[in-house]
């Protein structure tokens, strides 16, 4: 089999920009309103110093989403003949790779939200039991054609030639 790239949903990606717009133009807001609240009793400086917040919260919310959509861009799933390849991003500029072996995977199952459901994303939990644990796949598009690829996958490991390394 060829190395075969999983696809991510750009409409996961875009809810979650969404989201982080939402939050930060709400914060930004309420933020804007108790300086101006408290600040009103002591000067007559609140409305200057409220927008000022206002900015300053919103600026932090803008590089916020610019780290999230670098990080975005650096994840990739990858299946390969005999592993499962996980590029994550490592800080702003670095990059990590985990190799899961499908002979150490047990079991793969998918999760689908309310909105993963509406707009066709979804995740894929792996569960590994020598890790103790789940090895997610976040914001797959159509989890469930790719949970059957990586099922063929993990069937397709009883087959071939076991090799002992030491």
């Amino acid at each position: 089999m060829d190395d075969y790239i999983i696809p991510r949903s750009q409409s996961a990606h875009t809810i979650e920009q969404l989201l982080i717009m939402g939050a930060t133009v709400a914060t930004a807001t309420l933020s804007l309103l108790l300086i101006r609240f408290f600040m009103h009793a002591v000067s007559s400086v609140e409305w200057y110093t409220g927008i000022i917040t206002f900015v300053v919260v919103a600026a932090i919310g803008y590089v916020a989403l610019q780290i999230y959509n670098k990080k975005w861009d650096k994840v990739k799933y990858k299946l390969t003949h005999d592993s499962i390849l996980i590029v994550s991003a490592n800080g702003l500029t670095g990059v990590s790779r985990q190799v899961f072996l499908y002979e150490s995977i047990i079991s793969a199952h998918m999760t689908q939200g309310y909105l993963g459901k509406k707009y066709g994303y979804g995740d894929i939990v792996l569960v590994i039991p020598k890790l103790d644990g789940e090895v997610k796949l976040k914001d797959l598009s159509v989890p469930k054609t790719q949970l059957e690829e990586l099922q063929s996958q993990l069937k397709h490991r009883v087959t071939r030639r076991q090799t002992l390394v030491t």
